[in-house]
């Protein structure tokens, strides 16, 4: 048998086309032990589990591609209103916060203005009094030095009445003092409370022009849905419902963490097409990537959320393993969900 035709023999019952080939090849070789050299029979026996071991080995790495996510469809639209609401919310509850806090502001500027106010018509008297009581000593020094002699019992007694106008001038000067140091404080206090309230009009106006952008944003996007043909009230009341749905759960067993913008979670990734699984969600979103399970006791349905290596999204559904500093990211595809598995992220809850 040539040696060419061997290897055809070896090669189409290695890719399955002739079984009856590998069969025969190897009881050929079996009969041929004898006569062929034994450096013959190594190589094709070497050969022969290279290419079995190849084609196994190729058989394995064939990829295996699920069925992505849809992107698009009525959950899909329901999901981008409920972002929209959500963004909207949280921008209108901001701008509640920032007038509270401009309104402590200015409240405090107006008692500091006050306070300044008084301290500098103190200072005015003070120096008025020290003026006319400096006036007096010069004018009538001796008359003074006089009535202090005679109203002295002894020696002793007028240096210590003398020392006691001394010091009473010394402390007049030093509280004169103090006080200017205040009123400076005081301007200095205010100046930066003004600047920290411009600041915050500043952003209040950024809020403010944010939210117009999203409800031009929502209304686009209905106008989009109406010549599309879609239900556009069909799509609303389901997002009414995503949004009751988030409220119910979070009444139910809800504490919003104070002041907690950043924590540390293990995160588990999911697919919907897992088995067992589909694109059900608590809340009724649909489960697509950008949606994120999570314990309402720590993190409240319906907060947006930014995660390290995974992006931006919405807390959109629960679960009986979310407990707390725990949270599941939904991907589109298995291999991502492969890629990411599990792991400790940074999760920073967005304003």
């Amino acid at each position: 048998m040539p040696l060419l035709s061997k290897f055809h023999k070896i090669s189409s019952a290695v890719d399955g086309k002739d079984i009856s080939n590998l069969s025969g090849f190897l009881k050929w070789s079996q009969k041929k032990k004898g006569s062929m050299g034994s450096l013959r029979v190594i190589f094709l026996r070497g050969a022969l589990t290279a290419a079995v071991s190849l084609a196994f080995l190729l058989a394995c790495s064939i990829p295996v591609f699920s069925e992505p996510a849809a992107s698009s469809g009525p959950g899909a639209v329901v999901n981008e209103i409920v972002r929209i609401d959500c963004e909207i919310r949280d921008a209108r509850n901001k701008i509640v916060s920032l007038k509270s806090k401009l309104d402590i502001l200015q409240e405090k500027i107006r008692g500091a203005n006050e306070r300044a106010e008084t301290l500098k018509t103190r200072v005015k008297n003070k120096k008025k009094a020290l003026a006319e009581r400096a006036r007096s000593i010069y004018v009538n020094g001796r008359t003074n030095e006089l009535m202090i002699i005679l109203a002295a019992d002894d020696v002793t007694d007028y240096l210590n009445l003398a020392e006691l106008s001394k010091k009473i001038m010394q402390n007049d000067m030093r509280l004169l003092s103090d006080m200017k140091k205040e009123v400076s404080r005081l301007k200095k206090s205010i100046s930066e409370m003004k600047t920290y309230a411009k600041e915050l009009e500043t952003i209040k106006e950024e809020v403010t022009q944010k939210i117009k952008n999203l409800e031009k944003k929502r209304e686009e996007r209905n106008s989009i849905l109406t010549r599309a043909g879609g239900n556009n009230s069909s799509v609303e009341t389901s997002a009414q419902m995503v949004q009751q749905k988030m409220r119910e759960l979070n009444e139910v067993d809800s504490t919003k963490p104070a002041g907690r913008k950043v924590l540390t979670m293990i995160a588990t990734a999911y697919c919907p097409l897992e088995p067992g699984l589909d694109y059900g969600t608590a809340t009724g979103m649909r489960a697509q990537k950008g949606v994120v399970a999570v314990d309402p006791r720590v993190i409240p349905l319906g907060t947006r959320l930014y995660i390290d290596g995974y992006g931006y999204a919405i807390a959109g559904d629960t679960g009986s393993a979310i407990k707390g500093n725990r949270i599941d990211l939904c991907f589109d595809t298995l291999q991502e969900v492969y890629a990411f598995g599990r792991r400790l992220v940074t999760v920073r809850i967005l304003d």
